[in-house]
């Protein structure tokens, strides 16, 4: 009788539900990628000379303002690159540290199941 009630409190092999999670992640990761990726921020540089009013004096934009325009949209996409790599960088890193210590916890839990069985 004991150990049906034990049997039926044992936790299945977790292996299975991380894996498939894990596929999850990815797969959702690289359909975000796909989607960020195929955003094109190039066609707000291209010349907009019939709609150059100013925001607030209703003046049009000058060639040396729209020039001056793409040349901070240049810095802010470079230096936005350079974020999110620094970014990326630092997730590689936890995410690989992290399952690390997964893989290690859940072959202590495993070992620790087999021996007291």
């Amino acid at each position: 009788m004991a150990e049906n009630i034990e049997a039926a409190f044992m936790a299945p092999d977790p292996g299975y539900f991380i894996l498939s999670t894990c596929v999850v992640a990815l797969a959702w990761a690289g359909y975000n990628f796909k989607v960020i990726e195929a955003t094109s921020l190039d066609h707000t540089l291209s010349d907009q000379s019939s709609d150059r009013t100013g925001l607030t004096s209703g003046k049009k934009a000058t060639e040396r303002q729209m020039a001056l325009l793409r040349e901070v949209y240049e810095y802010v996409r470079s230096g936005a690159g350079a974020f999110l790599m620094a970014e990326y960088t630092i997730c590689l890193q936890f995410v690989v540290v992290f399952s690390a210590l997964i893989v290690c916890l859940i072959g202590w839990w495993v070992s620790s199941l087999a021996m007291s069985a």
